[in-house]
């Protein structure tokens, strides 16, 4: 309900939480849903090992429609798609 309420709504989002890859990546997609275009996604804990596999699982499936602007301990992305 909430992503058919606020689809493309939010300018910045910050995901820490779940730290299971597929709670990650399943927040990372939901979040990438409601995030508009331009808007930031900022990921936290990138660095422990969980937390970073469902990370990158869902930058390798989006890539080309994001920026990356930070990778360290937290990953930042602009959404460009």
């Amino acid at each position: 309900d909430l992503i058919d309420e606020y689809e493309n709504s939010f300018d910045f989002i910050y995901i820490d939480g779940d730290h299971r890859p597929e709670g990650v990546y399943i927040d990372a997609i939901n979040s990438y849903k409601l995030c508009k275009i331009d808007g930031y996604m900022l990921f936290d804990d990138y660095r422990w090992e969980n937390t970073g596999i469902g990370i990158d699982k869902f930058l390798n499936e989006y890539s080309g429609k994001y920026d990356l602007l930070i990778s360290d301990y937290q990953v930042l992305i602009k959404k460009i798609k």
